[in-house]
């Protein structure tokens, strides 16, 4: 068994066949179950992310490009870090290695174990790894419910030319809003003078009434005392 918490397997194979590389940091039978696993029709055909679990411990898998990168841990240590430690393992392999579909099987375990063997001391024993795997792990949920998101609408595309009509009229109406506001600010501002020029008006008429009444018409009959 191996310690709590801890990878103790990985490899990585062309999806359907034997590892190309693969590293144990404990005895056992882990790249015996991880062979059947990768030979078997349990694995998806497309990019995804399963574990399976056996006699306390869980088999995770990354696929990525036609590339199955497979961990062994204990099923204490959750998925968090075993699937951190996977986008690591396939980032690497992936700058290094462009068509390993081409590759015989176990060819390139002299020189990709010794980097998947660092990998899993660096995850199984940094306190960084957690910090780490916290990051990448939301940033790919965030990526993977954006392209949930994005196929969902996609299998409709009626959907999407909805959506855009539905945006080109949100925005015509924005625009119409905004042009009958400034034409109401202008017809209110309008009004208030009128209305301003009218009450002066009155009020001059009412003095002109007043002074009149006392002097005439012309005020002709006005005298200073």
């Amino acid at each position: 068994m191996s310690d709590p918490q801890q990878i103790s397997y990985a490899c990585v194979a062309p999806n359907g066949q034997a590892p190309l590389a693969e590293e144990s940091a404990v005895a056992g039978n882990a790249n015996v179950v991880a062979l059947q696993l990768l030979q078997s029709n349990k694995l998806p055909q497309h990019d995804a992310r399963v574990s399976f679990a056996q006699e306390g411990q869980l088999f995770h898998v990354m696929v990525a490009g036609g590339v199955v990168h497979l961990c062994m841990a204990d099923e204490a240590m959750g998925r968090r870090v075993p699937f951190a430690f996977l986008e690591d393992i396939r980032a690497r392999f992936a700058a290094a290695h462009s068509n390993p579909a081409d590759q015989e099987p176990f060819s390139l375990n002299d020189e990709f174990a010794p980097v998947l063997a660092a990998r899993m001391e660096f995850y199984n024993t940094d306190p960084s790894a957690d910090a780490i795997s916290r990051t990448r792990v939301a940033m790919d949920d965030v990526k993977k419910i954006m392209i949930n998101n994005i196929e969902q609408v996609l299998d409709r595309g009626e959907r999407i030319e909805l959506l855009v009509h539905k945006t080109d009229s949100l925005q015509a109406q924005a625009f119409t809003f905004r042009r009958q506001s400034r034409r109401l600010h202008h017809h209110m501002w309008w009004k208030n003078v009128r209305l301003t020029a009218a009450i002066i008006a009155s009020v001059l008429i009412v003095i002109y009434l007043l002074v009149a009444f006392h002097c005439g018409s012309l005020l002709l009959h006005c005298h200073h005392h």
